[in-house]
């Protein structure tokens, strides 16, 4: 089974099962704006491992709408800022989200639920889950027990790291793949991710927790509908992860040499909930220094603006 991206005068997606197409999914735009989505499906005989996929593949394809179209049209935007004259930097859109894998794991090692929204075809399937829930809380009852009472907050393995976040009957472990070091200003924001995670988790299935460890087994149906909710606490951190990449660019203006007054009241607006990208178009004409700024923070916390799928400005598209 594999996704089938292409792009023509409309966008489209198919998914396929070896040569048999699955699923046909169209997205129809007028004026730059999401009319309607037409989809054909044909009948087809999953196992839970392909029907699990299957459902991953759809929420790519959910994710990719909402960039596109929640955070907003970029491409009108811009086509408004060419026949305006204006220097502009096109905003570079994910195909798809890096979206890290996200453990839910009693304080005993069972794993509750395991998010991946895309791991490639089946036989590249990552290692059985449960052995790595295993692995994880072992890691942490040993820091309990030698006195770190919090247990662990991140363990790091070349370009692996797990971050944790203890809850009272259970705890998240969110594992991401990055080879560059977060800012003190975007740690957080992974960190925050996982204690809303977990602390929405347990609230919402305390009583299935409970008959988790009276029993000793889990029953994966139970909580297979925080897939959902996963997504939608993404498309909440993607548009506070998008506001302070905004705030961080005009932050480097500052240090550039950009008037401190016009980007302190830019970045005033973004705490507003408005977004300013037509503005730091504008101001590219008349300080081209802040080209630097885009690129500084384009590359330093490109892991989160991958996680988190955040468009991005691509400097090597701007044009006069």
């Amino acid at each position: 089974m594999e996704l089938d991206f292409k792009k023509k005068s409309k966008i489209y997606w198919k998914i396929k099962n070896k040569d048999f197409e699955v699923l046909s999914i169209s997205a129809i735009e007028e004026n730059n704006q999401l009319k309607e989505i037409l989809f054909s499906q044909s009948k087809q005989s999953l196992n839970y491992s392909q029907f699990s996929l299957y459902y991953n593949y759809l929420t790519q394809i959910k994710n990719n709408l909402d960039i596109k179209y929640v955070i907003g049209n970029q491409n009108k935007r811009i086509q408004s800022q060419k026949s305006k004259g204006k220097r502009i930097a096109p905003l570079s859109l994910q195909a798809s989200l890096k979206i890290p894998e996200v453990y839910f794991i009693t304080n005993n090692g069972l794993c509750l639920f395991h998010f991946l929204a895309y791991h490639g075809k089946i036989e590249n399937s990552p290692i059985n889950q449960n052995l790595v829930s295993g692995l994880l809380s072992a890691i942490n009852s040993f820091a309990e027990n030698i006195g770190w009472l919090s247990g662990v907050k991140l363990i790091k393995s070349g370009e692996i790291e797990v971050r944790f976040s203890k809850k009272e009957h259970i705890f998240v472990a969110l594992m991401t793949n990055v080879n560059l070091r977060l800012s003190h200003l975007v740690e957080p924001t992974l960190f925050d991710f996982a204690e809303d995670l977990g602390e929405t988790f347990e609230k919402k299935y305390i009583k299935q927790i409970y008959r988790c460890y009276e029993k000793g087994i889990v029953n994966s149906e139970d909580f297979f509908d925080f897939q959902e909710t996963i997504n939608k606490f993404f498309i909440q951190y993607r548009k506070q992860t998008f506001d302070l990449y905004q705030k961080l660019i005009l932050t480097e203006a500052i240090y550039l040499g950009v008037p401190y007054d016009i980007c302190e009241e830019l970045i005033h607006r973004v705490s507003e909930g408005k977004s300013v990208i037509n503005q730091l178009a504008d101001l590219m004409n008349d300080f081209p220094i802040i080209t630097k700024a885009i690129q500084k923070v384009n590359f330093d916390q490109k892991p989160v603006w991958d996680i988190f799928g955040v468009p991005i400005y691509d400097t090597s598209k701007s044009e006069i």
